[in-house]
């Protein structure tokens, strides 16, 4: 069997990535549309730092399950979302999507959050399933 080579210029999503210019998608909401974005390397590193800073340096184990759900969709989603809707409640201004009170628009954005990186892993990787 031989190699197959991907070039790098050839495939549009990885080209993208490398300019830096990350796939978007826009979730619709009682609140308006949020954009979610597809994390670098970087943005992984910042996520992984927030989250320790959450636990104190203590080991996840030290904390409930739930507590620590809690504070990995809390952070994914403080760094994934790059644009709130522009009909974000007043009250809300300002409030970083960890201290935004429901529960249920958030768990909704981290569920589209996590679909949307499987799908683009996918497509980066060449696994798509078409028939999806």
């Amino acid at each position: 069997m031989e190699n197959e080579r991907v070039s790098f210029e050839g495939s549009a999503l990885i080209a993208q990535i490398a300019r830096g210019e990350y796939p978007t998608e826009k979730i619709d909401t009682k609140y308006g549309e949020f954009t979610l974005q597809y994390p670098s390397g970087r943005d992984y590193q910042m996520i992984a730092q927030r989250k320790s800073t959450m636990f104190g340096g203590r080991s996840i184990e030290s904390y409930d399950i739930s507590y620590a759900a809690v504070v990995d969709r809390d952070m994914v989603l403080s760094v994934a979302i790059s644009k709130y809707p522009p009909k974000y409640p007043e009250k809300w201004m300002g409030l970083d999507i960890v201290d935004f009170p429901d529960m249920e628009v958030k768990n909704a954005l981290y569920k589209a959050f996590n679909t949307f990186c499987q799908r683009t892993s996918e497509q980066i990787s060449g696994n798509s399933n078409k028939n999806d």
